[in-house]
C-alpha cells in the first residue's frame, strides 16, 4: 500500500464517520453549538435533539463541537485536494506537496497500516 493510497483509506473512514453522524439525510447537528454562558451541549438531528448540560468552558464540549461533521468533511475535501495538487500538469510529484502529503499521514501514526506503507 502506498502512502497516498493509505491517507485516502484514513480520508474515507473519517467521512464514512462524518456522513453517518450527519444521519440517513444529512441534516445531523444543524449547528453543533457550545453555550459557555450555560455550560450546555447542543445538537440534534430530524426527529431528536439533544441538549446537553456539561461544566462551562468544558473542553470537552469544546473540542466535540470544534469537530462538527460539517466542518470534518470540509477538511476532508481540503486534504484530498492537497493530494490532487501534488501531481504537477506533467504527471511529476511537486515536491513541497509530496512532504505534505507525508505530514497529513502521519497524523495516523497509530494506525496498524501505518508501519506498512511504501513512501511515495
Amino acid at each position: 500500500m502506498t502512502l497516498e493510497e493509505f491517507l485516502a483509506a484514513r480520508l474515507k473512514e473519517e467521512e464514512t464517520l462524518a456522513l453517518e453522524a450527519l444521519g440517513e439525510h444529512g441534516y445531523g447537528a444543524s449547528p453543533w453549538s457550545f453555550d459557555e454562558e450555560n455550560g450546555e451541549f447542543d445538537f440534534g438531528f430530524p426527529n431528536e435533539h439533544f441538549n446537553i448540560g456539561i461544566g462551562v468552558f468544558d473542553p470537552r464540549m469544546q473540542h466535540m463541537v470544534h469537530h462538527e461533521p460539517r466542518k470534518v468533511l470540509r477538511e476532508i475535501a481540503a486534504k484530498r485536494e492537497v493530494v490532487e495538487a501534488s501531481w504537477a500538469a506533467d504527471g511529476e510529484r511537486a515536491a513541497g506537496l509530496v512532504q505534505a502529503i507525508r505530514l497529513l499521514a502521519a497524523a495516523y501514526d497509530t494506525h496498524p497500516d501505518y508501519k506498512t506503507i511504501q513512501d511515495i
